[in-house]
């Protein structure tokens, strides 16, 4: 697995699309790729990033039995939540949509005016193609995406944003040959956080090794960059007071700093936090 910083944003991706060449995100990250075990199901063509055996093997049984329910064509779980920061906001865990349909989708830059990415990020709940549609006026952009689309045979999508405290960190897509029903969408809803935890969880460790902080000292030094108190991000995080207080001198040293204002500074000029 290559672990690559967007140097713009902070936004770590780790998908990468053999067919370019390049490590990819929502956020058109690119950088040279290191090739990686990439592990597929030869029913639905499911492709798990940097994970093995009976890991992968869990997490395909998982997905399976929520296609007994939710009768999905491609499915896409993207985003990674580390205790509640945005990193890896665009990353990809899975996929079984056309590697050349998603290499061409954030090349062509479709996600800039994709009606269904607009207003999920808008309303922030389920969206499926029909409404995104509906309303949608029509440009050169969205006339190009819904060719892409009809190429692949990419219809019927559906979104479910994953969000926590009001920041989205990522989402579970699915395409259907028929709309899915109020009953389906409910249920994927029901099981996209466990699925999406299941998917990230072998990212956790290295992610945090490679920004050097533990979650609890960034997801501190993040709100203290806010303007929080020791008593207002104990609040925030659901840590305890004290705790607080470790989590930031060890996050100051760690960053070189003196003092949590310049160990603020420091975190946002590494962009460890944004």
């Amino acid at each position: 697995m290559q672990l690559i910083r967007n140097p713009k944003n902070g936004v770590f991706g780790i998908y990468s699309c053999r067919s370019t060449g390049y490590v990819r995100n929502s956020r058109s990250l690119r950088g040279k790729m290191n090739r990686h075990a990439q592990h597929r199901s030869a029913a639905n063509g499911l492709r798990f990033e940097g994970q093995t055996g009976d890991t992968t093997a869990k997490r395909q049984r998982l997905i399976a039995r929520t296609r007994r329910v939710v009768p999905f064509n491609h499915i896409l779980v993207s985003g990674l939540d580390l205790d509640g920061l945005r990193i890896g906001t665009g990353t990809i865990l899975a996929s079984s949509f056309p590697k050349d349909y998603i290499a061409t989708y954030y090349d062509a830059g479709h996600i800039s005016h994709d009606p269904l990415v607009k207003l999920t990020l808008g309303l922030n709940r389920t969206v499926s193609d029909q409404e995104a549609w509906a309303d949608s006026r029509r440009s050169e952009g969205t006339r190009r995406l819904l060719a892409l689309m009809g190429r692949y045979g990419i219809r019927n999508r559906t979104v479910v944003p994953l969000s926590r405290s009001g920041r989205a960190y990522g989402s579970v897509v699915v395409t259907s040959a028929r709309p899915l029903t109020e009953g389906e969408q409910e249920y994927l809803q029901f099981v996209a956080e466990p699925l999406h935890r299941a998917l990230s969880e072998p990212y956790a460790g290295e992610i945090a090794a490679r920004l050097g902080l533990t979650p609890g000292e960034l997801r501190c030094i993040d709100l203290a960059s806010r303007g929080l108190t020791s008593e207002g991000i104990a609040e925030a995080s659901d840590y305890a007071f004290e705790t607080v207080n470790s989590y930031l001198k060890s996050a100051t040293r760690k960053l070189g700093a003196v003092n949590r204002p310049q160990a603020v500074a420091e975190a946002l000029r590494r962009q460890l936090i944004f």
